[in-house]
């Protein structure tokens, strides 16, 4: 089992999702945090979304929306993928 903690990765998404920008995206980049969501959250839900993932500390994504994960160190190029520092508020 690969360990994507606190490595920087690139997540696609199974549907559009909001950014802090106010765009949608389907993919973002950056360092992750993988988190139960008990205690991210404080409940436990049932059998989906129990995990989630954590992308610089800004974007949240329900494991259960995940569609692929890539080890991905090099930041991609293109205005498809939410990243961090690309914010434009």
């Amino acid at each position: 089992m690969i360990d994507f903690n606190d490595k920087c990765v690139l997540i696609t998404t199974n549907d559009w999702f909001y950014a802090p920008n106010g765009q949608q995206y389907k993919a973002v980049w950056g360092k992750v945090k993988i988190c139960k969501s008990e205690n991210l959250l404080g409940v436990k839900p049932h059998n989906y979304a129990n995990w989630f993932v954590i992308v610089d500390d800004v974007v949240l994504i329900a494991g259960c929306q995940i569609h692929y994960v890539l080890l991905c160190d090099q930041k991609p190029i293109g205005n498809s993928v939410f990243i961090k520092g690309d914010l434009s508020l």
